[in-house]
């Protein structure tokens, strides 16, 4: 995207360069919101509307086009749709045992939400990093999808201000010998086989290809039923565990010879 671009999106979405100072300008003048929070109650915040409106202008501006959102939490969404648990205090946020027993209110609503909004942004590329500090729940649970099928960052921890979150969010935008930042965009993994055996799937964060072959197993373990994924993100650190199934007849006698080839296509970003 260069500056002289006349869409229409040029409103809302610069190049860095060109508004480096006044993002800068915005994060020093940024202070505490005071909206008073009456007794008993929680802060209200819709977590999941902001969400869904960076889901949207980047569907829009940038369909198929590498790029991630960061979602930085600190307390739980009360207020609008993938809201986890109500304002009042008196009412818990879900627990282990109330998702056992079913008796979670708001979960599957806001689960089935947060699960669109993943599906989106894996149908064009975008990863959704997820950078949650405070002391209480906030709602991972029901937010897992979109970080798990983006293979996008999730930190937990207790404050935005501490220097172990600094430096790990740091390391996000590490960069190689050569100056580019070390992430690539929209990849796409495929696994070959040979006789003898078949892919029951893969252990990773990464969504599922949907391309079935004779080569892929009626057994599916982790992400299955398929032979090629998608990486809306990914990075040196990036890892995959495959898992095959032997269909060959093996003898114990002997060592037998596999033949696996795996194929990795990817946007680097300069």
């Amino acid at each position: 995207m260069v500056a002289s671009c006349l869409l229409p999106f040029n409103k809302f979405l610069q190049p860095i360069s060109d508004c480096e100072v006044s993002i800068n300008d915005l994060i020093e003048q940024t202070v505490p919101d005071r909206w008073p929070v009456p007794q008993g109650h929680r802060p209200l915040r819709a977590t999941g509307s902001a969400l869904a409106v960076a889901v949207t202008l980047l569907e829009v501006c940038f369909p198929n086009t590498g790029a991630r959102i960061m979602l930085f939490i600190g307390g739980a969404c009360t207020h609008g749709p993938g809201a986890v648990v109500g304002e009042e205090l008196k009412n818990p946020i879900r627990s282990w045992h109330t998702i056992k027993e079913d008796n979670a209110p708001y979960m599957k609503k806001a689960t089935k939400f947060y699960d669109g909004l993943a599906a989106r942004a894996v149908k064009n590329g975008h990863v959704i990093d997820i950078y949650s500090c405070a002391l209480d729940q906030t709602g991972l649970y029901e937010m897992h999808a979109c970080f798990n099928t983006t293979a996008g960052n999730v930190v937990m921890g207790d404050s935005f201000k501490s220097s172990l979150f600094k430096q790990t969010y740091q390391r996000v935008f590490e960069k190689d010998c050569n100056g580019f930042l070390k992430m690539g965009f929209n990849a796409t993994m495929e696994v070959k086989v040979g006789n003898g055996l078949k892919i029951e799937g893969v252990l990773g964060c990464c969504a599922n290809g949907s391309v079935k072959n004779a080569s892929v197993s009626d057994t599916e373990m982790g992400i299955g039923g398929t032979c090629q994924w998608k990486f809306c993100s990914i990075s040196p650190r990036t890892t995959i565990a495959a898992l095959f199934e032997i269909v060959a007849q093996v003898t114990l006698r002997f060592y037998s010879d596999f033949l696996t080839d795996f194929y990795l296509f990817f946007i680097y970003l300069n």
